[in-house]
């Protein structure tokens, strides 16, 4: 028989085709052909399961030209059988690429397909725009080759076809692989993770500076009241002594006088308290040390008798504004007892647990309704603050009247010297009897 067609392939095989058909061309011996060459063949036409085949006895070249267009099918149209030994172009997306010596083997899927592309060639890093080392899992991909359906000879080739191409100028990337893969989302997650650490340090660097601030502005604060409102209230006092001395006679005077001098006396020590308090919470100090210093300033109050008393507390730094409610709370407390129990022995007991910080102030004074605690009169602006102060630490405060006396516990939730902030548990008051209550002495002051 007599064939004439345009040679399609001549790498492994010698594939030539015209318009009606693709044919695999045997020989003896080898004939110098080239893609695109014009054939003229005779020989006898076989079919075996690779496609159709034809022994040729001779070859002729008539004449070279350019090298055919190829076929443009879809993957689903390559795998219907129809297009076997042909030259066509079809469209996939690259899954994996496994590079050899002399080529490289590249799986793809397109449409329902799965397919094999081979390229064999002994340079595959190509030339111009197009690149093997830039190829990437996802990209999608534009192939010519050869089309064989049944390719028994490569061990290696998946799916539903081969596609066997010549050059990596017959491969064309059509547009890269998608931003959403998993390479990028984990370079995306790392990403989001140290720009939320960077956050984090940021935020705390301000958190810490604006507390630097509040702790330089309150120690400025106590600097003002003693340069100022401190040192007045000792010069009026000074001054209002030698007032009285000099009206000894005058009695009603003297009286008048006496009063005045007490009322500077007592702002005097209350702006000095001010004061102590300011520096303590200027400084990280512990709550133990902020409440000794406290009890200093208060031991100059004659026929009166201050015993505090700690355990667990000792070193322990709380957040600053636990620190300041339970510092303010216990000032309030001993200050009613003093000037509004007229009590003479006042106990103050601290404790820390691992659970709870308890505060304890027991009086011998002429006692407090403790439904005050809960239903503060118009005027009471102190009990309303502690009760304040305990709430917003979701603590508990329970009064409770003695046969001499008031005892009032509060209980603060902590957890490794933080508070814990439980959701829910509103603020209680109980009028009812405490219960036994431990004496720590593991650490005290008499003021």
């Amino acid at each position: 028989m007599l064939l004439r067609g345009t040679i399609t392939h001549t790498r492994d095989r010698v594939i030539m085709q015209d318009q009606t058909g693709a044919v695999e061309l045997r020989t003896g011996h080898p004939y110098p052909l080239t893609i695109g060459d014009e054939a003229e063949v005779m020989g006898t036409s076989l079919v075996e399961e690779g496609g159709a085949i034809v022994e040729a006895s001779s070859i002729q070249t008539l004449w070279h030209s350019s090298p055919p267009l190829p076929l443009a099918i879809t993957p689903d149209r390559a795998a219907d059988g129809r297009y076997n030994l042909h030259y066509v172009q079809t469209t996939g997306v690259l899954t994996r690429m496994d590079r050899q010596p002399k080529g490289a083997v590249l799986s793809l899927q397109g449409d329902h397909q799965f397919f094999t592309a081979r390229l064999e060639q002994d340079t595959v890093a190509g030339t111009g725009a197009f690149s093997m080392n830039k190829l990437e899992p996802g990209a999608t991909m534009r192939l010519n080759g050869i089309l064989l359906l049944s390719p028994t000879q490569y061990s290696s080739a998946e799916g539903s076809f081969v596609l066997l191409v010549t050059s990596p100028e017959d491969m064309e990337v059509v547009h890269g692989p998608g931003w959403w893969n998993v390479r990028h989302l984990s370079y995306l997650f790392a990403f989001a993770l140290l720009l939320g650490v960077c956050i984090q340090v940021v935020h705390l660097q301000q958190v810490k500076r604006r507390y630097n601030a509040v702790l330089s502005e309150r120690a400025r604060i106590a600097r003002d009241i003693h340069d100022t409102l401190a040192q007045g209230f000792a010069g009026i006092a000074l001054q209002l002594e030698v007032v009285r001395t000099k009206l000894q006679d005058d009695h009603a005077a003297a009286q008048h006088l006496g009063m005045a001098l007490r009322m500077v006396k007592h702002s005097r020590a209350e702006a000095h308290r001010s004061i102590a308090a300011l520096r303590a919470f200027s400084r990280d100090m512990p709550l133990q040390t902020m409440l000794e210093q406290m009890a200093r300033h208060l031991q100059d109050v004659p026929g009166q008798h201050l015993e505090m008393t700690f355990a667990g507390a000792n070193g322990v730094l709380l957040l600053p504004t636990i620190a300041e409610n339970v510092y303010r709370i216990v000032q309030e407390l001993i200050s009613n007892a003093q000037q509004h129990a007229s009590a003479s022995n006042i106990r103050v007991e601290v404790s820390m647990g691992d659970h709870a910080l308890v505060v304890l102030v027991e009086d011998d004074g002429t006692g407090m309704d403790p439904n005050l605690l809960h239903n503060a009169p118009s005027g009471h602006f102190g009990l309303l603050g502690i009760r304040e102060r305990v709430q917003t630490m979701r603590g508990i405060i329970q009064a409770a009247q003695l046969p001499r006396g008031t005892s009032i516990r509060i209980e603060i939730p902590v957890q490794d010297g933080r508070l814990l902030r439980r959701k829910g548990v509103p603020l209680r008051t109980s009028s009812s009897g405490l219960g036994s209550q431990t004496h720590l002495h593991q650490r005290g002051r008499h003021a």
